[in-house]
């Protein structure tokens, strides 16, 4: 009896000791040098960090001590904006993402503690940062004051703007637009040109079809970062060619503005980017004016020329007017003004009583 009381307690004391061996088993991940490799665009993986420690020289990630910390390594497949995070995880999770190839010498991109966009308001954790591509990021997730539990980790990019690639850009239509946008998070495609000569990197797309021929001014006055403009014509982001571009808009400020020929009926490709690869909300104007015609008839009394400007309905003009026929002669501003709802403008030269002088109308840029 005795010796079969001695054996079960043996085996009781062996289980005991099993399961308590279970329960504390280091990860596989445990350790920098055996983490877990991933790959892909959009990575969903699950893991625990009960049982694991804390290496020496490690970090504290998140600026926490943490104490069980687990390893993983994504190797980037784009360049761009990225998510990392936890949700979904069992307990209070750190988080921290880093560049280098051992667990001392570490370069931190990006740590949190708790993930400020969770819907749920949990304890989880998440970080978004510019990635660069065939670079290899390694992830760390500990827990606050050394909690554990079972981890969900994701990694995926932000949602991009419906118009980030040329493919889909948005339609527009009319002789007066004015639309909005935004290119945070924004990509650039492969074989994109540099718009305005600057490499950015975070562009958008529009599609305009000129609705007659005649001048169209571009501009992103009221976007609310630096931006650069290019249009052109192509049917591909590998095959465009440029019709104007512009960095800085020449009437002042980090906007950007373009002016150029229309033909009745071409489409235009317009893109806007950042300069540096800055981005933020975009306000895009594009409107299309019709080349000035221009009367002249003596005014009431017969005093002094009266010039008609006809054109497009609350377009600015400009009438300018020199003395003698040759090009030589410089042309001079004697009014601007802007058409009423008929798309015309009468201006009396009260100052050519006694004077023949020669007159013509342009487009306000």
């Amino acid at each position: 009896m005795v010796r079969r009381l001695n054996r079960i307690v043996r085996l009781y004391s062996l289980a005991a000791w099993l399961i308590v061996s279970q329960a504390t088993a280091a990860p596989a991940n445990d350790s920098f040098a055996n983490a877990i490799p991933m790959t892909g665009a959009t990575v969903i993986t699950n893991g625990s960090n009960a049982g694991a420690t804390k290496q020496a020289g490690e970090p504290d990630h998140a600026g926490d001590p943490g104490g069980k910390s687990v390893w993983w390594l994504w190797t980037a497949p784009f360049t761009g904006s990225v998510f990392i995070h936890t949700r979904g995880s069992s307990f209070d999770t750190l988080l921290g993402v880093y560049t280098g190839t051992s667990v001392s010498g570490l370069t931190l991109v990006s740590a949190n503690d708790q993930d400020p966009l969770d819907p749920l308001g949990s304890d989880t954790s998440l970080v978004k940062f510019n990635a660069v591509s065939e670079t290899v990021y390694a992830i760390a997730v500990d827990g606050f004051a050394g909690a554990s539990g079972t981890i969900v980790l994701t990694i995926a990019p932000p949602p991009r703007p419906p118009n980030d690639d040329f493919a889909q850009r948005i339609v527009l239509a009319g002789d007066s637009i004015r639309t909005n946008g935004s290119t945070v998070d924004a990509t650039k495609e492969v074989d994109e040109p540099n718009h305005a000569g600057e490499p950015g990197g975070k562009s958008i797309w529009w599609s305009w079809t000129a609705p007659g021929p005649g001048r169209a001014i571009i501009t992103t006055a009221g976007s609310y970062f630096d931006t650069v403009l290019g249009v052109y014509r192509g049917d591909t982001v590998d095959d465009l060619v440029e019709i104007a571009s512009n960095d800085q808009d020449p009437l002042g400020g980090d906007t950007s503005r373009v002016s150029f020929t229309t033909a009745a009926g071409q489409r235009y490709e317009i893109a806007v980017d950042g300069w540096n690869g800055e981005s933020g909300e975009v306000l895009l104007n594009v409107r299309l004016v019709v080349p000035p015609r221009l009367n002249i008839a003596r005014s009431a009394g017969n005093c002094c020329p009266q010039l008609r400007v006809s054109g497009a309905a609350g377009a600015r003009y400009a009438i300018e007017g020199r003395v003698t026929f040759s090009a030589s002669s410089a042309w001079q501003p004697m009014a601007t003004n802007a058409t009423d709802t008929s798309g015309t403008w009468t201006f009396i030269d009260s100052s050519a009583t006694n004077l023949m002088r020669f007159y013509r109308a342009r487009v306000v840029e």
